[in-house]
């Protein structure tokens, strides 16, 4: 599409092209501060990550690859933590803000690489990503993901580069960036070993042989080191998952075979003569695509989605890009790594088709740049300008939506938790069927429990199990409130303290 060149008669110059992405920089750890402000309370995985951290930060190894066994992402919270002092959980914090900040400040530089040389837009791709629902929804949660986010989308900024001009420089940074990428995730892997073997075979021709000797020497230093960590000690494996990563080599397609064998099975119960069984792996695969095609356009958006759409029905230049072919190859990698994520599970965790969505989003700063250059002209009929300022104002609203939740606050549990660990002794026991209420009243060291449902604790109590603790938290959610009297019937006495959100879910704390 004729987005993809420069728009303006007077490209940005590398200062100004630094001033947008520290803007947007600076916008984007705005945007973590507020909403960690907005919600500060830990998720479920943040719980194991910082229990992990703080075993590393005491030196206990041994426990900390028990609990886990992908240990960089905790370790970087235990050393921020350790030179700053400041707790482990506002270390992770602040390290996803920084890696978030990355993420944003990398999409810019794709943009400019894409074409998108002028300022125009470049603000326009600012814009578009510190507003893109689906990454401000995770600001405030301490996961790995923003890590791998920001590492992987450098890499893919690399991968581009490469692609215009391979040289021994673009292919380390490339290998570094992507590792460092692996680091948090091990999909990064895929894209250590595909990204440069693309490069390469793209400029095999115009490569000299001293580069041709370098790639191979790489590659050769990668196979080994990967090897060595296949074979390492335990301390080594804890930062590698090898034996996770053979299992999810193999397993996608003991899964696939065992789906398709119930796929037969459910279409014998249907048609008990067995005409149609042979239609189990043209059925797996259409509910597999429908799926991946529906996960996909959730991480996107909707919206985002829609205008991707539009864009490409209206103008199909965008395939003549130089670049049409590396992004491709981009979605191909992501979507393969999504269909083995559906072969193991069959759904895809909500953030999992993030790293194929910012990849998505590519030609949408192009498109903006259209419909803002023909407003500007007027080139547009009444109607059509009355759709455009519709638009405008559904983007402003999805984007407040975005970054404003609207569920019920979780703040009540960690008030629970920060009471409990402010008013109980040192001797005393504790049972609580909530994670987080449980990470705010014991302290960092410990792992985050399995939680028990609320029709098992009234069984424990009614056995008298809990008798030995000393202080119960129980949390009721509104869906069960009903069963509140029934558990001050069994308790028989009144709550020392009790914490509630609107909704009406609560915790109630007794002693025993």
């Amino acid at each position: 599409m004729d987005a993809v060149k420069n728009y303006s008669d007077k490209p940005a110059n590398p200062r100004e092209i630094k001033h947008i992405c520290l803007v947007t920089a600076v916008i984007s750890f705005i945007l973590s501060g507020s909403q960690v402000l907005l919600d500060p309370v830990i998720n479920s995985d943040g719980i194991l990550y910082i229990s992990t951290a703080y075993h590393l930060q005491n030196d206990d190894w041994q426990t900390a690859s028990q609990q886990y066994n992908w240990l960089f992402f905790p370790l970087i919270i235990a050393q921020l933590s350790s030179l700053t002092g400041l707790s482990l959980e506002y270390s992770a914090y602040i390290l996803n803000a920084f890696f978030t900040a990355i993420t944003c400040t990398s999409f810019l530089l794709i943009i400019k690489e894409f074409g998108g040389k002028d300022k125009t837009t470049l603000w326009f791709a600012s814009l578009i990503i510190l507003c893109f629902p689906n990454l401000n929804e995770y600001r405030n949660l301490i996961i790995r993901d923003h890590g791998y986010w920001a590492f992987y989308l450098l890499s893919c900024y690399f991968f581009i580069k490469a692609c215009q001009q391979t040289s021994i420089k673009s292919i380390l940074l490339l290998l570094t960036s992507s590792s460092m990428a692996t680091l948090f995730r091990v999909e990064g892997l895929l894209f250590t070993l595909l990204l440069p073997v693309f490069t390469v075979i793209v400029h095999s021709s115009s490569l000299n042989n001293k580069t041709k000797l370098t790639v191979q020497a790489l590659a050769a230093l990668l196979v080994i080191t990967l090897v060595y960590i296949a074979s390492g000690d335990q301390q080594v494996k804890g930062f590698t998952k090898t034996s996770q990563l053979e299992h999810a080599l193999e397993k996608p397609f003991e899964k696939i075979e065992q789906s398709i064998e119930i796929t037969k099975s459910y279409i014998e119960d249907l048609s008990p003569q067995g005409f149609s069984n042979k239609y189990a792996p043209t059925i797996l695969a259409c509910t597999f695509i429908l799926i991946l095609i529906t996960e996909v356009t959730s991480a996107i958006s909707p919206f985002y989605a829609l205008m991707l759409l539009m864009g490409f029905l209206k103008q199909n230049d965008f395939q003549k890009h130089p670049f049409f072919i590396p992004w491709i190859y981009l979605i191909l990698i992501n979507v393969i790594i999504l269909c083995g994520f559906l072969a193991l599970r069959f759904f895809l965790a909500g953030r999992y088709p993030i790293p194929l969505a910012l990849i998505l989003l590519i030609p949408l700063p192009f498109i903006a740049v259209i419909i803002y250059q023909k407003f500007q002209n007027k080139i547009f009929s009444l109607n059509q300008v009355k759709l455009i300022k519709f638009t405008a104002a559904l983007f402003a609203i999805l984007s407040v939506d975005g970054l404003i939740s609207m569920g019920a606050s979780k703040i009540y549990l960690k008030d629970a938790g920060q009471w409990i660990a402010a008013n109980k002794s040192s001797h005393d026991s504790l049972f609580t069927n909530d994670q987080i209420v449980s990470f705010y009243a014991t302290g960092e060291h410990k792992n985050r429990i399995r939680e028990t449902s609320f029709k098992k604790v009234l069984r424990k109590i009614e056995k008298g199990q809990l008798n030995k603790f000393d202080l119960l938290a129980v949390q009721l959610d509104h869906k069960n409130f009903d069963k509140k009297p029934l558990l001050f019937k069994l308790m028989a006495t009144k709550p020392l303290k009790i914490f509630s959100n609107r909704r009406g879910d609560s915790v109630f704390i007794f002693k025993s």
